[in-house]
């Protein structure tokens, strides 16, 4: 894969920096991970620029969130969903500011327009905030968490259960609710 990357693949860096990066297939790399997968986001490749952006916030030399800020950017902007909720969390952490809230929020959406279920429950949970960046709307919320819970996302199970134990955003329904947190734990969620 290297000597692909060398000849300008991406797929080659990516395909290489991933191997690296977790160790699968020879001994873990970081370091030569990270300039792989920069070099295949420099490329083009969506999927290198978030696996970059990923490490310059796990990286053993230390956290770069501006670096990473930058490379998952770039991957959100070619159209890696995952990469819009992973910064949008980016932004969400970082000193929660209302218009840090807001952005994170809109890229939480598109997380979720992009068929990303954690965007989609980021989306809900914000939501059911009273201080919501964009304001409280547990009606929405519960229809998030439903469709979330029907595609098998245990935490947006666990959402509409607590929304629907309490009556927020629609009717008390404890039996409901009680199927959704048993959802929930069928699908592996903490909570």
């Amino acid at each position: 894969f290297e000597r692909s990357c060398e000849r300008d693949k991406a797929e080659g860096c990516t395909a290489a920096g991933m191997l690296l990066a977790t160790g699968r297939g020879g001994p873990q790399n970081l370091t030569r991970a990270a300039v792989l997968l920069e070099r295949g986001c420099e490329l083009g490749d969506a999927d290198a620029c978030h696996g970059a952006g990923y490490l310059a916030l796990e990286s053993p030399e230390g956290a770069d969130p501006k670096r990473a800020r930058h490379l998952l950017e770039r991957a959100c902007d070619g159209g890696l969903a995952e990469a819009c909720h992973d910064l949008g969390v980016l932004l969400g952490d970082a000193d929660g500011s209302d218009a840090d809230r807001e952005a994170a929020f809109r890229l939480h959406e598109q997380a979720c327009e992009g068929d990303y279920a954690p965007g989609c429950y980021a989306v809900a949970y914000e939501l059911t905030q009273p201080d919501a960046a964009t304001g409280a709307d547990d009606v929405r919320a519960r229809k998030i968490f439903a469709d979330g819970c029907a595609r098998d996302h245990g935490a947006s199970c666990y959402g509409l259960g607590l929304l629907q134990l309490t009556g927020r955003g629609g009717e008390e329904q404890p039996v409901e609710a009680a199927e959704s947190f048993q959802s929930g734990c069928d699908l592996a969620d903490p909570n």
